[in-house]
C-alpha cells in the first residue's frame, strides 16, 4: 500500500534513476570512440574528454581536420591508411580513394547563394517538375525553395544534440513549424492539381489525353497503390525539391563568383560559344545546343574542383560487415559504420588549395583555376568528346559519387545550369561590387574571388557578397 507521504519520495526515486540513466546514455554518446584500431583525427589526449571536445571542434574545423588526417604531418601519418572523424552525430570512417573501385558496385542492401540565384534555380526547377502555371506559384516557389533550407538548419541543430534526446529537442526547434507550414501550402497548392489532372485522364482515352510533361505528372503514372495517394506525391515533389535546388544554388553561385573573379579572360570566350552554337539552329534551344557548350561544360567543372561542395564524398552507411579485400591486411568494416571518401584523387590533392605538392602527371598547375582545362583535355589528341564532363564521375571527380549510386540528377543539373549561364552572358556583364567579399579574398586562388565558408566538411559560397550584372546594349 503507498501512503500520501511516501509517493513523493518514490516519485523522487523514479526521476533520479531515470536521470541517471539518461546521463549514462548521454556520456556513453560523447565519448563514443568508434573502432579503436582507427586513428581518430582531432583527438587530443591532453584535453579532458578528447572525442567530446573533437566531436565540437568538428563543426568549425571539420575540413580541416579532413586535412589533417590526410596529409603527413606531425601526428597525422594516416595519408594513404583508413582514419575516423568524430562528427557531431557519429564517428564518420574516411576511406582512401583507392578503395572506392572496390566499394562502388556493392549492392544497395549492403551500403546503404546567394537569394536572387536560389530564386531563378526555383523557379527554373519548378517549370520541369509541376509545369505551369505552378512554376509561377508565389506560395509554392517559396515552399520549395525554403522547405530545404528548414531541413538542413534543422539538421544541423539536431546534430550537435545526443541522439537519445532529440526525439524531445525537435519538439522546441522553431524550423520543425516551419516545415509542417511547407508541408500544409505543399499539399494546399499540389493536391488540387494532382485531383484536377485525374478528372481531366478519367473516361478518355490514352491517345486523347494531352498529358502536362512534367515531374509531377511522372510521378502521377508511376506511383501504384499507397504511392498513388495525392499526399505521397507531394511529399516526393517537395523531396525532389530538397535535393535539386541548393545544391545547384550553391554550383551556380560558385561559377558565376569565378566567372566574375575572371570576366575578362573568359566571359567574352564564353559568351561567343553560346552565339555560335545558337547560330547553328537559328536561334532556337535545342539540347544538342546545351551539349555543344564545351568552354561552358568545362568551366563549370574546375569550377567544381576548386569549389566543392564538402571535402568527402562516397557517402554510404553499411547495413553489413564488409571486408576490404584489396586492402593489406584486409581490413573488416563493421555493420553501422558511417564512410565516407576522400574527394579527390592522391596525386591530386583532397582540395587544390591544399595541392602544394600535388603532381602534374594528372592536372598541369592543379592548384591554379584554368576555366578551360578540361576543354583542351578533350581537345587534345587522343582525346574524346565525352571525357571529361561535368557529369563524369570516377576516382579524380567524386562530387557527385561514383558507381552504380552516382548522382542521377547531375544530367538535369547540368543543362539547368548552361541554361540559366547562358541566357546570364548573352544578356548581362558581370563583375564583383567594389569592395565585395571584404577582408576575405583568397589572394593564393584568386585576387578577386571570395573565399567560401566552411561548416563541419562543407563548403559553400559565402552569400553576402554582392555581384552586379550590367545589362548589355543591343
Amino acid at each position: 500500500m503507498v501512503t500520501q507521504s511516501s509517493f513523493p519520495q518514490q516519485a523522487i526515486l523514479v526521476f533520479a534513476v531515470l536521470s541517471l540513466y539518461l546521463c549514462i546514455l548521454l556520456a556513453k554518446s560523447l565519448l563514443k570512440q568508434g573502432q579503436h584500431d582507427v586513428p581518430v583525427v582531432g583527438k587530443n589526449a591532453s584535453f579532458v574528454l578528447p572525442v567530446w571536445r573533437a566531436r565540437i571542434r568538428h563543426i568549425s574545423h571539420g575540413v580541416e581536420m579532413i586535412k589533417n588526417g590526410y596529409l603527413k604531418v606531425p601526428f597525422y601519418h594516416y595519408a594513404d591508411t583508413i582514419f575516423q572523424i568524430p562528427t557531431v552525430d557519429q564517428n564518420l570512417l574516411v576511406l582512401p580513394t583507392k578503395y572506392v573501385d572496390e566499394l562502388k558496385s556493392l549492392p544497395e542492401t549492403t551500403m546503404s547563394s546567394s537569394q536572387a540565384i536560389a530564386d531563378i534555380v526555383g523557379r527554373t526547377s519548378a517549370r520541369i517538375f509541376v509545369g505551369h502555371p505552378l512554376c509561377r506559384d508565389p506560395v509554392w516557389l517559396k515552399t520549395s525553395i525554403h522547405f530545404a533550407r528548414c531541413v538542413f538548419l534543422r539538421s544541423g541543430i539536431l546534430k550537435v544534440i545526443p541522439r537519445i534526446i532529440r526525439p524531445v529537442a525537435a519538439l522546441f526547434l522553431p524550423h520543425m513549424v516551419r516545415i509542417r507550414r511547407h508541408h500544409r501550402n505543399a499539399r494546399k497548392i499540389l493536391i488540387p492539381e494532382v485531383l484536377h489532372r485525374r478528372q481531366q485522364a478519367s473516361g478518355v482515352s490514352v491517345r486523347e489525353v494531352m498529358k502536362p510533361n512534367d515531374m509531377l505528372q511522372w510521378f502521377e503514372d508511376a506511383s501504384e497503390g499507397a504511392d498513388a495517394r495525392p499526399e505521397r506525391i507531394v511529399e516526393r515533389q517537395l523531396g525532389m525539391s530538397f535535393a535539386a535546388i541548393h545544391s545547384t544554388t550553391n554550383h551556380l553561385t560558385n561559377v558565376i563568383y569565378d566567372l566574375a573573379a575572371r570576366w575578362q579572360d573568359y566571359g567574352p570566350a564564353l559568351r561567343a560559344e553560346v552565339e555560335e552554337v545558337l547560330a547553328e539552329t537559328n536561334g532556337t534551344w535545342e539540347k544538342t545546343t546545351l551539349t555543344k557548350l564545351s568552354k561552358m561544360d568545362s568551366f563549370m567543372k574546375e569550377s567544381q574542383r576548386m569549389n566543392p561542395p564538402s571535402a568527402l564524398s562516397f557517402h554510404r552507411k553499411l547495413q553489413t560487415s564488409y571486408t576490404i579485400l584489396s586492402s593489406s591486411p584486409a581490413r573488416v568494416l563493421p555493420k553501422d559504420s558511417y564512410i565516407a571518401g576522400l574527394k579527390y584523387h592522391r596525386k591530386i590533392g583532397m582540395m587544390v588549395h591544399w595541392a602544394i605538392s600535388a603532381s602534374e602527371s594528372i592536372y598541369e598547375s592543379p592548384a591554379t583555376f584554368d576555366g578551360f582545362r578540361f576543354h583542351r583535355m578533350r581537345m587534345a589528341p587522343g582525346g574524346s568528346a565525352q571525357s571529361h564532363q561535368f557529369v563524369t564521375t570516377g576516382l579524380e571527380s567524386m562530387t557527385f559519387g561514383h558507381g552504380r549510386f552516382a548522382c542521377p540528377g547531375r544530367f538535369f543539373a547540368s543543362y539547368e545550369s548552361k541554361i540559366v549561364l547562358a541566357l546570364l552572358l548573352l544578356k548581362y556583364d558581370i563583375k564583383f561590387e567594389k569592395g565585395s567579399g571584404g577582408g576575405r579574398s583568397d589572394e593564393k586562388v584568386a585576387p578577386t574571388r571570395p573565399r567560401n565558408l566552411v561548416f563541419a566538411d562543407a563548403c559553400y559560397p559565402d552569400p553576402d557578397v554582392q555581384v552586379m550584372f550590367k545589362r548589355r546594349i543591343g
